[in-house]
This record gives structure tokens, sequence and C-alpha cells, in this order.
């Protein structure tokens, strides 16, 4: 064999010995479910080393802690030339709330350990969202996608839809991506829902995003939040498509409006 066919061939190795190294790493594996006792011990965490929450539970927010889900659905996943992967969400979730200051707090779901998202609302004079990120975990990659829109207001009544123009950055993956949501938010009729035994009124706030940019589709999601702006229950019909790929179809139930702490 010649020189330079053995270094062909040697280079072919390596060649496939980096391609199945990488492989490795970075193909999707499962989920792992969040339990409450793993919630609490992260709501715990947060209030310990959070300096700028307040004692209690603030004006027009949720009482801090822990709230139970009941959880319908799943999701699929892709990154770039990695397989896909359909992750079915667990039979209940956990969602924790903090204090971030007067009229402020994080909503904190934890669909499973892989995909989890932060929301910092705010609700003084009415609700508004600050900042929502994602953050999943697919094979050894770990992006996180985070979402500010402006202006930031949600409606609270009349039915009429309110301009939400909002901007999706991804990072920490194996591409950036960037992309503009230009979706409305609609506050739709009352509706009382049963949660453990007690009938809390709600107010359904319906947000759609027609997608583009990097990726494109539809993102359509519905929150029915009481008085205390406590979600009660969340829908969410997501599709999108592109260098990063995400569907997911998902409805989240209260089960106890007492949080554990």
């Amino acid at each position: 064999m010649s020189g330079g066919r053995r270094a062909a061939v040697g280079i072919g190795a390596v060649a496939v010995v980096v391609a199945a190294a990488v492989a490795f790493l970075l193909w999707p594996r499962g989920t792992t479910e969040i339990s409450e006792k793993d919630a609490v011990e992260d709501f715990r965490e947060k209030k310990s080393t959070d300096t700028t929450a307040t004692e209690g539970k603030g004006t027009g927010t949720p009482a801090p802690g822990v709230y139970t889900y009941s959880a319908e659905g799943q999701e699929r996943v892709k990154l770039g030339p990695l397989p896909a992967q359909d992750r079915p969400l667990p039979s209940t979730v956990t969602a924790v709330v903090t204090d971030t200051g007067p009229g402020c707090f994080q909503w904190t779901v934890n669909l499973f350990a892989e995909h989890t998202e932060d929301t910092t609302w705010c609700t003084n004079p009415s609700l508004r969202m600050e900042e929502h990120a994602k953050h999943q975990t697919i094979g050894a990659i770990s992006p996180t996608a985070t979402m500010t829109c402006d202006p930031n207001q949600l409606p609270t009544a009349g039915g009429t839809p309110t301009e939400l123009p909002c901007t999706l950055k991804l990072s920490g993956g194996p591409m950036s991506v960037t992309a503009t949501f230009t979706g409305t938010a609609t506050a739709k009729a009352g509706e009382e829902i049963d949660v453990g035994g007690t009938t809390v009124q709600t107010t359904p706030i319906e947000i759609r995003y027609p997608v583009s940019g990097d990726i494109n589709g539809t993102w359509v999601e519905t929150t029915w939040w009481s008085r205390d702006h406590l979600p009660i229950r969340v829908t969410r019909a997501l599709e999108l498509a592109g260098t990063a790929s995400f569907t997911e179809n998902t409805t989240l139930q209260l089960t106890s409006l007492e949080p554990t702490s």
C-alpha cells in the first residue's frame, strides 16, 4: 500500500472515530421527572440566595412555593443534524413561584429535568411579562431560548387583541437562532375552574405568535389566570421549524391552591 493510500485510510479511520464520538455526545437521551421534593429543594435554595425577594406574598401575586399540575402532552425537539426526539410529559409536573420584588414573581415550570422554563411576571399596573427563558437539554447540548417583548403588557379584559411583538434568541446550541414573534394577546371571557374542590374565577389570556426568522411556524398559548395571577390552567400548541425545530402540545391543570414550601 502506498504512503498516500495509507494516509488516506488513516484519516478516514480518524474521521469515523470522531464522528462516532460526536454522535455519542450529541445523540438525544430520555427525560427525567422532577419530583415535588426536588422542586421544594430548588425553591428553598432560590429563597435563601435571592436578596431581592421580600417576605410573604406580594400584592396581586401568588403565594411563593411549589405548585403541582396534572399534565398531558408531549414535545418533539431537533437541533441541526441531530435526530429528533419525542418526549412525553409525566402525569404530574411542578411549578415554583418565587417573589422577585414588589408586584413581581418568577414562575419556573419543570416539565422535566431536560426542559424547564423561567418566566418573570410583574402585576403593576397590570400583568406584563418581563422575560421568558426555556432551558432544554438535547443529548450533551443545553441550549437556552430567551424571549423578550416590547411592549410587554398583557390585556386583562375587553376581548380586543393587543399587539405583542417579541424576539427569541437561542444560545448554547450548535448554532445561534434568532426569530421574531409578531403576536397578539387577547383576554377572553372569564371562566370558573374547579381546583381541588374550590371554584376559582379565572381570566383566560390567549397569545398567538406567527414566527419568522431562522425558524418559522406558530405558537398558540392560553393561560387561565386567577385574581392573584396564579396560572390555573395552561394549554400550548407550538410548531416551529428551521435550523432548530420544536413541536409541543401540552396541557397543565393546577391540582391545589396551596403551595408546598
